[in-house]
């Protein structure tokens, strides 16, 4: 693991977690140490504080969003049909501070395209923070807000190839690229932005909805949605303490190779990053895993509810939900014995 001073970890030098915990090698760590590392550098709740800084201290980018919002202001007053009008109404009723909060918020999600990415994949992961119940139309609105980004230079929009091998029509994408100054201390972070990866100390107790079982920031108990109505959180809290370790043997020995053809560049490129990220987070993790004095190498997964009540682990690079090679790296961190009888067992 690489180890950071807290001044690059907090460039506003206000977390309390300065104060509280000393950078270390990984061996003289304490497990809560290592997990609180971990999500202050991977999480995107914290990496988001360290953007927004960066964006509000820089009067170039501040200018290019006020150009962007009157871009907006426009946009929003003029008559369009009237599926359109219905749409856009809740936008004609934005005070100043409102239209300013959301422009943050989109060039903090626009900071993580540091690379060109999808325009579609991008207007989907930004339309959320409209806070409508619709999302297609709240899909179809950030999409066309952030073509205001592209004429005040946050972003690029760009056209990339992706058309795999034997496609019968060669095809291209559109898809945006931040434009707007971050230093660059800041942007190996965003580039190390991550899905937070499985935890190395037991996770929190979740005693309400809105609870997860990270360190250092709160979550809803179920996927994409809120709820206050009751949720059995104790099914949640064992899976949550249920303690899992990599399979040493089998990583050392098989090799992860994708489930299906790789007929571009781009797809190739994305699984090289992809098997590369894995890869670091098994070898930082495994490394982390053996400071836990009671079970050395154990980890633990969160869980949340879909809204058809089915339980899912959290993870994108390593998760015992996925694909069949991330299913067979991990294994009970105390195993269980279990004796067969032997007109069961097979001899060769």
């Amino acid at each position: 693991m690489s180890l950071h001073s807290p001044q690059e970890l907090f460039p506003d030098g206000k977390s309390e977690y300065v104060e509280t915990v000393s950078f270390q090698p990984v061996d003289m760590m304490l497990p809560k140490d290592m997990q609180l590392a971990n999500e202050y550098t991977y999480s995107r709740h914290h990496i988001d504080k360290y953007i927004r800084h960066e964006i509000e201290t820089n009067p170039d980018t501040v200018e290019r969003l006020h150009e962007a919002i009157a871009l907006w202001k426009v946009f929003v007053s003029q008559k369009y049909y009237k599926s359109k009008n219905k749409r856009l109404k809740p936008l004609r009723k934005l005070s100043d501070d409102a239209w300013y909060e959301m422009a943050v918020q989109m060039a903090m999600g626009c900071a993580y395209c540091q690379h060109p990415e999808l325009f579609t994949s991008i207007s989907g992961k930004l339309a959320y923070r409209l806070g409508w119940d619709d999302q297609r139309d709240a899909i179809y609105t950030m999409a066309e807000l952030l073509v205001a980004f592209g004429h005040c230079d946050l972003i690029g929009i760009v056209r990339i190839d992706s058309g795999g091998a034997g496609a019968r029509y060669k095809q291209t994408s559109i898809a945006v690229e931040a434009c707007f100054t971050l230093s660059d201390e800041l942007v190996k972070y965003v580039r190390k932005s991550s899905y937070l990866p499985p935890m190395v100390c037991q996770p929190q107790v979740i005693e309400n909805n809105h609870q997860s079982g990270y360190l250092t920031h709160d979550d809803s108990v179920v996927l994409n949605y809120h709820t206050d109505e009751p949720i059995a959180l104790d099914v949640i809290n064992t899976q949550n303490q249920m303690a899992l370790t990599l399979d040493l043997e089998f990583l050392l020995n098989v090799e992860h190779v994708p489930n299906k053809e790789l007929d571009s560049p781009r797809k190739l490129e994305a699984w090289r990053i992809f098997r590369k990220d894995a890869n670091d987070f098994y070898l930082l993790l495994h490394n982390q895993s053996q400071g836990n004095t009671e079970t050395p190498g154990a980890m633990h997964f969160n869980h949340k509810y879909c809204t058809r009540g089915r339980l899912y682990d959290q993870g994108y690079h390593l998760h015992y939900q996925g694909q069949a090679y991330q299913k067979a790296v991990w294994e009970f961190a105390e195993p269980e014995y279990v004796e067969i009888p032997e007109e069961y067992l097979c001899f060769t």
